[in-house]
């Protein structure tokens, strides 16, 4: 049972730190097993705090995404909005103008029809000048 577990939690770590021990021919291979041993847990240990922060900005990558699509869509939406509104502005705005052009047009046709009728009152009613200087003319 003890090599069992020895196998499954330090075999390969093991294996590995006498291969390098072996390789390197130290003075002192217990001191330098020991060594290698630590620097295998400092770089195991980071390692560790790499993966974990690389799945944090992961997650954070993720809800900043969504947060931006969000955003996006928000902003799209008062895009369009602020389209029809300016659409409908313009559209008031050119009812207006007609509205303003038939005005003037009837406007128009009402001082074209009276300027008709005036020059038909005078021929009937004859020079209204003269016969007012003629009365004039007999008070003085």
């Amino acid at each position: 049972m003890e090599d069992a577990y020895l196998k499954r939690v330090l075999g390969d770590v093991l294996v590995e730190g006498l291969k390098e021990t072996a390789l390197e021919d130290p003075a002192d291979p217990i001191d330098y097993l020991a060594r290698w041993l630590l620097h295998y847990r400092d770089v195991e240990d980071q390692w560790k705090q790499f993966r974990e922060d690389q799945k944090n900005l992961s997650i954070e990558k993720a809800e900043y995404l969504a947060r931006l699509e969000v955003e996006m869509k928000r902003l799209e939406e008062e895009r369009l909005a602020r389209e029809a509104e300016e659409k409908r502005i313009a559209e008031e705005k050119a009812k207006a103008e007609q509205e303003l052009a038939k005005r003037k047009k009837s406007e128009e046709e009402e001082e074209e029809s009276a300027d008709n009728k005036e020059p038909a009152d005078d021929t009937q009613g004859g020079d209204n000048s003269t016969a007012y200087s003629e009365s004039l003319s007999e008070q003085f």
